[in-house]
């Protein structure tokens, strides 16, 4: 494995990290460019054996359960302010 995909896979389990924090603390406006950035870098890591990928892959899917439950609980939020609102 070479050090520059060393160093990539490490870029791109500290974005997915930022990625998760923002998820986290509801900075949405942040993930259009974030996914933009991780976009780049699995780009850079074409090629790479699939178990050097194992725990980015863990890391995605992770955020990916947070961003679906995000979406889920602005969905209930307007679905209940509507009933409010009637």
């Amino acid at each position: 494995m070479s050090e520059h995909n060393d160093g990539a896979i490490r870029q791109l389990l500290g974005h997915l990290r930022q990625e998760r924090e923002a998820l986290r603390a509801g900075r949405f406006q942040e993930l259009a460019p974030l996914i933009a950035r991780k976009e780049a870098l699995l780009a850079a890591l074409a090629g790479t054996p699939g178990a050097r990928l194992a725990q980015a892959q863990r890391m995605a899917q992770e955020n990916q359960h947070l961003l679906k439950a995000a979406i889920e609980g602005v969905r209930a939020a307007r679905i209940r302010l509507g009933e409010i609102v009637q």
